[in-house]
Parts: C-alpha cells; sequence; structure tokens
C-alpha cells in the first residue's frame, strides 16, 4: 500500500487502516472470553483478579462490546473523520463500562 502511490495510484489510506483494525478488535473480542485468569493478557483490574467469577463475567461482556466496537468502526468508513472520534468515545466508554462492571460484580459478591 505504500508502494501504490509511487505507481500512479491514488486512495485514502483509511479506507485500508479502518477494516484492519475493526478486523483485530473483532478477533480480541472473539478471543478474549477464552482467556483464563492470569496477569498478562485480559481485563486486569483488581476486582478481576481477585475472582475467577468476576474475571469469567467481566471477559464474557466484554467479549461482546468488543465486537460492537468493531461494528461501530466498520461505521467509520462512511466518514472516516468523524467515524474515528466515534470510536474513539466507544472505545473510552467501552474501558470505563468494564472497569465499572468488574467492580459492581466484585461489590456485589
Amino acid at each position: 500500500m505504500t508502494l501504490l502511490p509511487n505507481f500512479g495510484f491514488s486512495f485514502n489510506i483509511s479506507y485500508f487502516v479502518i477494516p484492519a483494525i475493526a478486523i483485530l478488535f473483532y478477533y480480541m473480542g472473539h478471543i478474549l472470553k477464552f482467556i483464563k485468569k492470569n496477569f498478562f493478557i485480559g481485563i486486569r483490574t483488581p476486582w478481576t483478579l481477585s475472582s475467577d467469577d468476576v474475571w469469567n463475567k467481566t471477559h464474557k461482556l466484554g467479549s461482546m462490546t468488543f465486537k460492537m466496537n468493531a461494528i461501530i468502526l466498520l461505521f467509520a468508513l462512511i466518514s472516516p473523520v468523524i467515524g474515528f472520534w466515534i470510536f474513539i468515545i466507544s472505545v473510552l466508554v467501552n474501558v470505563v463500562f468494564l472497569i465499572t462492571y468488574s467492580y459492581y460484580i466484585w461489590k456485589k459478591k
């Protein structure tokens, strides 16, 4: 893709990068539900690391929300600038939501 402009092809790189990142987020969402509790990979809050039940519930919900973020990112293909900001905001909301959710489940136990 970096060589194509040298051959006279003109294109917006966003139309190649956005689907690649969407695929990455969807795959992360897919594997998130299979990750066992550890200190290196996953949604690692103090609450998820303290309980297997909290870990499993948070990662199950996180799997769905990461996949939703991937779908939201595909809407960025309509308008890359506005779509980029919508995606950034949805990821930040996702992070805050999952941290809050893991705390809520932990506190409920």
